[in-house]
């Protein structure tokens, strides 16, 4: 066999390499392709379904997009400083006063809501919360500026309410001797400063859970009563 058949042939100019899956042998004299290559190779795409559907035509867009591979063509210009590259087109001024307007917005929002709901709402009905102390602090500030306060202020920075549920303190037990009681056996079972004072504190919840059950109905029937007047 004669060594120039299998010399790989030169592309001819305008030399399109062929696609994936096409046949074509460089070491084959006889496989004259075209230097454009087959039409059969660049066909219009279309979406392939299954065998009981007809597939569907392409798209301007893939149209497009297939003819301009076919001639190499990229709508990037060219670079004027890096020979054989493609100029990097980027946004120069991508922050416009609309999008600048609507990020001082936003900010100023969320801000006046977290002002709102630390120091101006009154959250619970005036009872403890987590947002009493900023609340409390509203209305001292209040009270030193303009010197008044109405009457719910004034209520609500008083009252007890607003007073946190006094901790239990490490109270020592009492000292005593059980020899000098008659009734040994029930000496142990007498109740000690601490146990009167969480006695007196569950006492006290249960009272402040009254009056507040009371003013919430009170409140309940003045609207009430307002919405027949009228």
């Amino acid at each position: 066999m004669d060594k120039s058949t299998l010399n790989r042939r030169p592309n001819p100019p305008g030399w399109v390499p062929p696609k994936s899956g096409s046949i074509y042998n460089p070491y084959d004299p006889t496989d004259k392709r075209p230097p454009q290559g087959y039409p059969s190779e660049f066909s219009t795409p279309g979406k392939m379904l299954p065998s009981n559907s007809i597939p569907l035509s392409a798209s301007q867009y893939q149209n497009m997009k297939e003819t301009m591979k076919r001639f190499q063509y990229s709508p990037e210009p060219m670079s004027e400083l890096y020979p054989g590259q493609y100029k990097q087109l980027r946004r120069v001024y991508n922050y416009s006063k609309f999008y600048r307007g609507v990020e001082l917005t936003s900010k100023l929002s969320i801000g006046a809501i977290i002002v709102y709901s630390l120091f101006i709402h009154r959250w619970n009905d005036g009872y403890e919360n987590v947002f009493s102390n900023f609340y409390r602090a509203k209305l001292r500030l209040k009270y030193i500026l303009l010197g008044n306060l109405s009457d719910q202020e004034t209520e609500d920075l008083a009252n007890t309410k607003f007073e946190k549920n006094s901790k239990l303190l490490n109270v020592q037990p009492d000292s005593f001797d059980i020899k000098d009681h008659e009734n040994i056996e029930f000496a142990l079972e007498r109740p000690q400063r601490k146990h009167m004072i969480s006695a007196q504190r569950i006492m006290q919840e249960r009272e402040e859970r009254l009056m507040r059950a009371l003013d919430i109905a009170q409140s309940h029937s003045k609207l009430n009563s307002d919405e027949i007047r009228r």
